[in-house]
């Protein structure tokens, strides 16, 4: 047999195990899959945005008037922060920062507007703002967002960053205050009425916290329930506020926030479930099988899922046979329904309405001033009380 004799068969054999392959690993799908037509009424009304229209209302209805309209050209809405009191919204479109408050006139507040931090194209002196640390204050009336300036770095190193932690009250939103000048924080948190506490690497490889306060900016010497001991003597008391935080998982602080898990029925079969009723699934879902890690998945994203207020209806971001984009699950009869594409709900999450926060002076990588789910997403049987 020749080379390319045994090339070919060789091909031909590994197409046939690929074909085995991915035929078992078909997409996964709710079981029976069909959908309804209802209108929900949450306890509340929210943001919500399909496609580059924001709106507000007790229902997602694509027929409602929006509130805030991305421009037509590079307008898509990127981020949407609610305020605590559900009445305000920072919105973040096009590379520009707008203020929404119900019953008023949109306002623009900045431009300039990047999701994260990148050298890329970046030069010296070039200035932008950070969208991913943006927070509110627990009263609604304050806006914290991240500056940052390219400058030059020492030789033979790369452009450095800094930070300066800028702040914006509604009541007068053009004029903006430089609270901090050399911020760095990646992660931040409000005390009281004053302080601001936040990470700051030093350069040296470790990480530190400072608190920034009327007196001045001073390094953390001690933390405990009651305040927060800084080197130039202030002690800081007062309630730790978190407003969001990056990189938080939607799906699983949502849905375990109101009860909702997912759990084996069968091997192949996952039941989608309510704690308000354990043993009867609100709907089962067929799973399918990574063919590269091998690894079993139901199709539920990570991010994008939300819960409406009152917790009966279900956001669900889904890639699944029948359908994918977003789904709106009635959690009471079971029946769901379809959304229009692009399909997004905003809530406020933070450490008053969301108990399960940790704050931390102490620089770990894991679990330090984060948002952690209630409880697991997806159990098992007879290892996890959900």
């Amino acid at each position: 047999m020749t080379i390319q004799r045994i090339a070919t068969a060789c091909f031909i054999v590994i197409g046939l195990l690929l074909n085995n392959v991915y035929s078992y690993a078909s997409e996964p799908g709710i079981q029976g899959y069909r959908p309804s037509m209802f209108t929900e009424q949450s306890e509340a009304p929210f943001f919500y945005s399909i496609g580059k229209h924001l709106k507000y209302g007790k229902n997602i209805d694509g027929e409602a008037p929006a509130i805030f309209k991305g421009k037509f050209f590079n307008g898509d809405i990127t981020k949407v922060f609610p305020s605590p009191d559900n009445r305000k919204a920072v919105i973040v479109s096009g590379g520009s920062l707008y203020l929404v408050q119900i019953g008023k006139q949109v306002e623009f507040l900045l431009d300039k507007i990047r999701p994260t931090v990148s050298f890329r194209n970046d030069n010296i002196g070039d200035e932008f703002y950070i969208s991913n640390r943006i927070q509110w204050s627990q009263d609604s009336r304050l806006i914290y967002i991240t500056k940052v300036k390219i400058q030059k770095s020492p030789p033979k190193q790369n452009h450095s960053r800094h930070f300066s932690l800028k702040r914006i009250n509604i009541e007068n939103p053009l004029h903006i205050d430089e609270l901090v000048s050399d911020f760095g924080g990646w992660k931040y948190f409000m005390v009281g009425n004053d302080a601001i506490c936040f990470s700051y690497a030093p350069g040296n490889g470790s990480v530190i916290y400072k608190c920034s306060t009327p007196a001045g900016v001073s390094n953390v010497v001690s933390i405990n329930d009651k305040h927060i001991l800084l080197e130039n003597g202030v002690r800081v008391t007062g309630t730790r506020f978190v407003s969001y935080a990056p990189d938080i998982n939607e799906t699983e602080i949502w849905l375990t926030r109101h009860g909702f898990f997912i759990r084996d029925i069968t091997s192949r079969v996952e039941g989608f479930f309510s704690r308000s009723r354990p043993s009867s699934p609100i709907f089962t879902i067929n799973t399918a099988i990574d063919s590269l890690k091998g690894h079993r998945y139901d199709g539920i994203w990570r991010y994008g899922s939300s819960v409406l207020p009152g917790g009966r209806y279900i956001l669900l971001k889904v890639s699944h046979d029948e359908f994918e984009g977003e789904l709106l699950v009635d959690s009471s009869t079971g029946q769901y329904r379809e959304l229009p594409e692009n399909t997004r709900v905003y809530q406020n999450i933070n450490s008053s309405n969301y108990g399960n926060f940790t704050f931390c002076t102490k620089w770990k990588p894991q679990g330090c001033n984060k948002f952690l789910p209630i409880s697991r997403l997806r159990v098992k049987n007879g290892t996890d009380n959900p």
